[in-house]
């Protein structure tokens, strides 16, 4: 069954073909000039071991603040990179919120009744559906960076804290940010608070 395995795959002339043994092709191959490379990367394969102590005992020689000011400061590259998107983030719930705020304006919200305080529950959904969307991008962005995460992880024997608390502590003050936005340009042209004095508290 194997010479008729073998012939299948023969493209050339039926009369010339042979059958060639595996004999054959194992002293065939090891004449030729490919054994070298095979024999390096099997000699890779079995130094992946030394490898990673080697990289796990250079990372045991740099700080862990050190480690952390690395990834700090590559975050902060990254974020300047992609300041137009956080641009257009921010631009765009700026927007949101005067819309909003025309649409559920203080003049025509009223304190007396119940259908009044489901104007205020529509106006609360709506600043929780908006701040939800806004912030989608950052997932999209998350996904794309996992399998960069797990290279970086494995590869430069990096500690997953470094690598997300940089991340972190990046996006914490955004977040704020576009929060602090929209509840500055909503909560009293809106009307959650009768008076502009009981804002700040």
């Amino acid at each position: 069954t194997s010479k008729m395995d073998q012939k299948q795959y023969w493209i050339g002339d039926e009369n010339k073909y042979q059958y060639r043994s595996i004999e054959k092709f194992a002293e065939s191959f090891r004449s030729s000039y490919l054994p070298r490379p095979a024999k390096d990367d099997l000699c890779r394969t079995n130094n992946t071991g030394k490898r990673e102590e080697i990289l796990t005992s250079a990372t045991r020689r740099i700080s862990r603040w050190n480690i952390f000011k690395a990834c700090f400061s590559r975050e902060v590259l990254l974020l300047k990179r992609n300041s137009p998107l956080h641009i257009f983030k921010t631009v765009q719930i700026t927007v949101m919120a005067l819309v909003i705020s025309t649409v559920f304006l203080r003049t025509n919200m009223n304190h007396k009744t119940v259908l009044d305080a489901n104007k205020y529950m529509g106006s609360l959904f709506m600043a929780v559906v908006i701040v939800n969307f806004n912030g989608m991008t950052e997932i999209g962005m998350t996904i794309k960076r996992l399998p960069t995460f797990y290279k970086q992880r494995e590869l430069l024997a990096l500690p997953g804290w470094a690598l997300l608390s940089s991340v972190f502590l990046i996006s914490l003050p955004m977040s704020l940010l576009e929060t602090g936005l929209w509840t500055s340009l909503t909560y009293y042209v809106i009307g959650y608070a009768p008076s502009f004095l009981r804002y700040p508290s």
